[in-house]
Parts: structure tokens; sequence; C-alpha cells
């Protein structure tokens, strides 16, 4: 009997979900004092996996991602007249320690690997643990090819994306990634989960990344448990009343927000003071702002007063 297809949407899902907790891919390699790389999370990732499958917000960029992966890799098919490939996978030995390693795309005639990366932002440069992916892809390859990163921003109203050609791993970034994978195995072996890394710090990236953004887990990390003595029960549960009536507040503010940016959409869109019955509108046109490293994009800002009476 053939399995329905909400049953086998969620088997796809938790393959990629393994992939992600798996420690020894391309994709979670990396070494000590390379930006963003953590040898805890690489491990809890495959011994606590709850952690990433329960944390919303990052359930939210993944789906995202994986939808946007998709659509790209239809796109590149749809572009390019030779065979693409969009399920590969190679097996790399660095030093006794299997690594697989899976491009999102591979396109022999053109030697060419492509990695998809969907993101909130594009950077300006690629990430250090994505160059060290495909860096890891090039070696892998079983023939001389290219490697790029392909960033797509998922969130806003227009397609943005930016492509970055990947240097192959010098000789000695090489040797370190070997030696921080030894390292790993052992730890994996042993089923043990390494301290957090020396310079880590509870409220700083690679641990807090931003207000409603940190690492998964950020509470096998920071997280203490204190007793009674140390925290009065009554000011705890005040504090915990506190939380849920702003937290719902926020959320009621948020409504009313959405709803006052779809009023605007019917308001002038040119600078003045406009009579309203009643009531004044004033329209102040904000002009585009560029400075070094930022750039604001041009809005209006509304103000509406009623007439005394």
């Amino acid at each position: 009997m053939q399995k329905p297809i909400e049953t086998l949407v969620e088997e796809a899902l938790l393959k990629m979900r393994l992939d992600i907790e798996d420690p020894f891919t391309a994709s979670q390699c990396g070494y000590p004092g390379l930006e963003g790389y953590c040898r805890r999370k690489r491990l809890l990732n495959h011994f606590k996996p709850e952690n990433t499958e329960n944390d919303e917000e990052l359930q939210k960029v993944f789906i995202k991602g994986y939808f946007t992966e998709l659509a790209y890799k239809q796109i590149i098919r749809d572009i390019h007249e030779e065979r693409v490939y969009t399920k590969v996978t190679w097996n790399l030995s660095m030093d006794g320690v299997n690594i697989r390693v899976d491009p999102d795309i591979w396109i022999p005639a053109r030697q060419k690997i492509i990695e998809i990366k969907a993101v909130k932002r594009i950077p300006d440069k690629p990430f250090e643990h994505h160059r060290i992916q495909v860096g890891i892809q090039l070696l892998a390859c079983p023939r001389k090819a290219i490697g790029e990163i392909h960033y797509i921003e998922w969130e806003g109203r227009k397609w943005n994306m930016k492509t970055f050609t990947i240097d192959k791993l010098k000789d000695e970034e090489i040797e370190k990634i070997k030696e921080e994978n030894k390292i790993v195995m052992e730890f994996w072996q042993n089923k043990q989960i390494p301290p957090i890394p020396d310079g880590f710090q509870m409220y700083k990236y690679p641990c807090f990344i931003s207000r409603i953004a940190r690492c998964p887990h950020w509470d096998d990390c920071w997280l203490v448990e204190k007793s009674a003595t140390e925290i009065l029960i009554d000011d705890i549960d005040v504090y915990y009343k506190l939380y849920l009536k702003i937290k719902s507040l926020k959320e009621s503010l948020q409504k009313l927000e959405s709803y006052k940016d779809k009023l605007e959409q019917f308001f002038p869109k040119e600078q003045g003071i406009y009579k309203c019955g009643d009531y004044e509108l004033k329209v102040n046109v904000i002009p585009e702002t560029i400075v070094p490293s930022y750039k604001r994009e041009a809005y209006i800002r509304y103000t509406v007063r009623k007439k005394k009476e």
C-alpha cells in the first residue's frame, strides 16, 4: 500500500534534518577559531536533535530555506541545456574520518558545483562555514571544478540574489579541519559532549544571534538551575505573569501596526498637509540616505491630528 503524500513529505523533511544532525558532513566541518564554528554545537546537533526540531523560529527558517532551494534548483535546470544533477553524494576520507559530501547542484559539463543558501539578508562576503563547506566539496569532487555559493534572500517582495566563487582550501586549513574531525570523532565514539569553547559568551555570536534568534542549544550551555532559596517563588510567579502580559500586548500592537500599514496604502504619497474634514494629515517624505557601509531606503511618515473644537 502506497504511503499518503503527507507521510512522504514528512519523511523528506526528516531526511534533511538528519543531514544537519550528522556531525560528519561537509556542512558541519570547521575548526576552532573559524568564525561561527562550535565543536559543542556540532555534536549537540547529533546527540540532542530535539533542540533543533523544537525551536520554532529555526524551523520557520528551515522551511523557508527548503522551499527556496527547491524553487531555485528548478530555475537552474530550466536555464541550462546541460544535464543538471540536484542529488549527488561523494565520500571524502580525511585521515581516516569519512566525510559525506552532498552539493546542492552539480553540472558536469560546466565542471561547476553550486551550493544554495537561503538567507534573510545577503552578506557582503560568504559566511566562513559556508566557504569551508564548498571548499570540502571541491576536494571531494571527482574532477577539477569551480565552486560557487548562491545566496538568495527569502524575505522581501522582490527577487534578490548574489553569487560568490569559492577558492580551494589552503593546505594549512585542510590540516586544521582534519585534526578537528579526529577530535569530534573521539567525542562521538565515546558519546560525549565537549565543553563550551574558550572565549564563547552567552550573549554574543554564535551563541546569541539576535533578540529573537539564538543557538538552539543555548539552554544546554547557559541555563542554570537555581534553588528556591536563590529566587523567591512569588517573585518568579509575578515575573511570569508580567512576561505573558507583555507578550500579549506586543502581539496586539503588531496586529494594529499591520492594520495601520494597510490603511496608509490609500494615503497620498506627495509631501504636504492635507485637510480631511476635522483632521489634518501631514505627509513627510524622507529621502534615501547613504552613509559608509549602510543604506537606508526612502520612506514616507504620516502624522494626523484632529482640529480643536
